[in-house]
């Protein structure tokens, strides 16, 4: 940017135009598509809780093992196994995801406890788990981490995804699994991911063994906490269907978000050669150099003014350039 005045000029950078939005990150409403296509839907509010079986809303009878009880959740009745013990928990009916390639486990939770093991959901064809040749999809869960397990093992472990936070309090979780990702999300949120590849589909056996607080693991292994909507799919559901399911508790952690990191940084560097400037004289060129980050973005731009500047306001004749830099889409 040449000057024709013999002053010193000061150079300023602002954005003058800023469109950033989320379609990544759609605020949750009455279009976003609600997944009833569960192959298992259990309440907790079905008749007959507490009497050694029920009727699921969908998919079947559920056992229930040991000491199990139910009281109040998010939405009516809750799962609440106060004690972990591999003795406690529900068994769902067997092979209730053969024929499907991938699998959505959705559900309300509330850990009881800050140790491992502790168990959510197991899925298994294995009469037993074997170290590194390990058969199952599943979850444990504590009050500050939740790891899922996506294996189907010939001698080494392939895939587990782990996220960290405040677990303690009721959060809406969804796993998906299908043959190359394992996703976590939280209230609607992706909270970890990998990209490894399994055949979960062998593990849809017709006998296949699915059980809530449980895994079997050695003599068997349980849970502590509360659960409350468990739902099954046999696919990975997209991420505007975890949107719906999630509700009030996805738009609340949606605008959580947004308030905590929706800020666009502007980095711009002067510079004369190798020299860094603030001011330069009359019929030299500067050259800004302008980094952008930025945590909502969408196929847009971020405008950039340099505009000289005296003591007294901007100068009489001098030269503003603008340009715009493309702004990539981005995610966490």
């Amino acid at each position: 940017m040449p000057y024709s005045r013999k002053l010193l000029l000061h150079i300023t950078a602002f954005c003058t135009a800023i469109m950033c939005c989320a379609p990544c990150y759609v605020k949750a409403d009455d279009s976003q598509p609600f997944p009833s296509d569960y192959i298992i839907n259990i309440t907790f509010d079905e008749d007959g809780t507490g009497t050694g079986s029920f009727e699921a809303d969908k998919g079947g009878t559920i056992v229930e093992n040991g000491a199990v009880s139910y009281s109040s959740g998010i939405n009516g009745n809750a799962l609440n196994i106060a004690e972990k013990s591999a003795d406690n928990y529900l068994s769902l009916p067997e092979g209730i995801l053969e024929g499907c390639d991938a699998a959505t486990y959705s559900f309300w939770l509330k850990p009881g406890s800050d140790e491992l093991p502790n168990w959510p959901f197991m899925t298994t064809c294995d009469e037993e788990q074997t170290m590194n040749f390990e058969k199952y999809l599943g979850m444990l869960a504590t009050t500050t981490y939740y790891t899922t397990e996506r294996y189907n093992n010939s001698g080494t472990r392939l895939s587990s995804v782990t996220t960290d936070g405040d677990y303690d309090q009721w959060k809406y979780v969804t796993v998906v699994f299908d043959h190359n990702s394992t996703s976590i999300y939280v209230n609607g949120m992706l909270a970890a991911q990998d990209d490894k590849e399994v055949d979960v589909s062998s593990i849809f056996t017709p006998d296949s063994k699915t059980w809530v607080g449980h895994a079997n693991w050695g003599s068997g292994e349980g849970f502590s906490g509360m659960i409350d909507d468990f739902k099954i799919y046999g696919r990975a559901l997209t991420e505007d269907e975890i949107h719906a399911l999630a509700g009030d508790a996805y738009t609340e952690e949606l605008e959580k978000y947004l308030l905590e990191n929706n800020r666009l940084v502007i980095s711009t560097n002067f510079f004369d050669g190798d020299e860094k400037i603030l001011q330069i004289e009359d019929g030299l060129t500067v050259t800004a150099k302008t980094t952008i980050e930025n945590l909502r973005t969408n196929d847009s731009s971020v405008s950039i003014t340099l505009t000289p500047y005296g003591d007294n306001g901007i100068l009489d004749g001098a030269v503003t350039e603008s340009y715009d830099i493309p702004v990539t889409n981005s995610r966490i």
